[in-house]
């Protein structure tokens, strides 16, 4: 009886042993399947074939070089390189020690011209009403209203002159026109300044409110690029990335590259964005 029930136990011991290792055996087909996984590919490609990606660069059309109107000899340069100024912002300055004296002189010139056609205005209404009570001759008269025409006439030229010599001292500082950076300097203290258009530049700057970025797209988006449409702008060398709009486009395809020009402007101007920066326009 002892031998039966040993054996009995090791039957069953066994089964169950046989059946644990069955469940064990089982369990992988109860894991998670990965299509999940596998479906994100897909859709990642789907949304990276929707973005269309656009070369450009950062073009100022506020570029301009900035002078002197006067001529003297440069006292102090305040600017330089790569600087940010406001309107307004004095720049650099010559030294007018010169150009104060000679605003002195025609502002002197002017009142003196002006204290002329005062008495010569007083003498020929004299007259006047000599001629008048026919008192005087007719050739007094006529030269006596002469001599205030030609005293009315000085002082109008002497007041030019003072008006002229005062602006030439104002232009011996030169003042920023605008908001911008200064990318280059052309001149140094102690340097002349020939003065008006053809003066050499002291400074080469860029207006940072009216930055563009152009943009260059193929053909086959003609149909696709819209007016007011947003764009991002990334700045490989910044690494940032910027939102902006489309402001306006070319419709003449490139014979060469079978391009068109996109342009497009910050929503916000941003200091640290210059000129020459090349630029990749993400519209999606």
């Amino acid at each position: 009886m002892k031998h039966r029930s040993t054996s009995s136990l090791i039957i069953i011991i066994t089964l169950a042993l046989a059946g644990c290792s069955e469940k064990k055996a089982a369990l992988p087909e109860k894991a998670p399947a990965i299509p999940a996984q596998v479906q994100k590919e897909p859709l990642q490609a789907a949304e990276q074939k929707d973005e269309i990606r656009l070369m450009g660069q950062v073009y100022s059309p506020g570029k301009m070089l900035l002078a002197f109107q006067t001529a003297g000899t440069i006292k102090s340069l305040t600017g330089q390189p790569g600087m940010s100024f406001k309107k307004g912002q004095v720049l650099a300055e010559l030294d007018s020690k010169d150009i104060a004296l000679r605003a002195e002189a025609a502002k002197l010139r002017a009142e003196q011209a002006q204290n002329q056609k005062k008495m010569a205005e007083r003498d020929f209404k004299i007259e006047q009403s000599l001629y008048d009570k026919k008192i005087t001759s007719k050739v007094q008269f006529e030269n006596l209203r002469t001599n205030y025409d030609n005293a009315e006439i000085t002082a109008k030229l002497a007041d030019v002159d003072a008006r002229m010599a005062q602006k030439a001292l104002n232009d011996a500082k030169l003042i920023a026109p605008f908001d911008g950076v200064i990318a280059r300097q052309m001149k140094s203290l102690g340097e002349s300044s020939i003065g008006g258009e053809g003066g050499s530049a002291v400074y080469e700057i860029y207006e940072t409110a009216a930055l563009e970025i152009r943009l260059e797209a193929p053909e086959s988006m003609l149909s696709k690029i819209a007016i007011g449409a947003p764009i991002e702008i990334e700045f490989p060398a910044l690494k940032i990335t910027l939102p902006a709009k489309v402001t306006r486009f070319v419709p003449v395809i490139s014979d060469r590259t079978r391009n068109f020009t996109v342009t497009a402007i910050l929503d916000k101007p941003d200091a640290r964005v210059v000129p020459g920066f090349f630029v990749e326009g993400v519209i999606r």
